[in-house]
């Protein structure tokens, strides 16, 4: 079976590869932020540690995909209404839970971890991060992606708000890929 931690246990993981961590923040996730996970292509909707497992073991190290519990699970980790982002590391899979604040989306249970205004956001620091092995490099999608959610998704990947703003592109494009 996977483990779960922290983002601050998370490169412990690479000598301990079965590290349980409990979580006891809640988060509260209203309506517009379910109908926000529905659009994501790596949102696998409910899924139990086991099938994250199943799905993520033979892949590459740094395949991810976002899940919430099933609404069954009565667990000491999270309860019914959590989300986890689970990946691939090394011979393993880890879960690592995705918590909010108000409009803010970050990992873990520390204070000092960044917040971000949108899930995607979030992904994109952690997919772009400069340490090598990246925590998360490739989504594994549950469903095909538009050409245009793909295109986003990679500008979004190479560039920073700051970089995407110099582009030639439509205002428009420029806001939708900056928000």
């Amino acid at each position: 079976m996977g483990c779960f931690c922290s983002i601050q246990q998370y490169p412990k993981l690479i000598h301990s590869q079965r590290t349980e961590v409990a979580s006891m923040e809640k988060s509260e996730w209203t309506t517009e932020d379910v109908k926000i996970m529905d659009t994501l292509p790596y949102y696998w909707g409910e899924m139990s540690d086991e099938e994250a497992e199943t799905r993520l073991l033979f892949h590459q190290t740094g395949m991810f995909l976002l899940r919430s519990c099933p609404m069954n699970t009565k667990s000491w980790r999270y309860d019914s209404r959590t989300y986890i982002i689970s990946m691939k590391r090394f011979e393993d899979v880890v879960s690592l839970k995705l918590l909010n604040e108000g409009r803010l989306y970050f990992l873990g249970e520390e204070t000092h971890h960044p917040r971000f205004q949108s899930i995607d956001k979030l992904v994109s620091y952690y997919t772009n991060l400069p340490s090598t092995p990246r925590m998360l490099q490739v989504p594994l999608l549950k469903r095909v992606c538009s050409l245009q959610e793909l295109c986003s998704f990679v500008i979004k990947r190479s560039f920073n708000a700051q970089e995407i703003s110099k582009l030639r592109l439509p205002n428009l494009v420029k806001e939708q890929l900056c928000t």
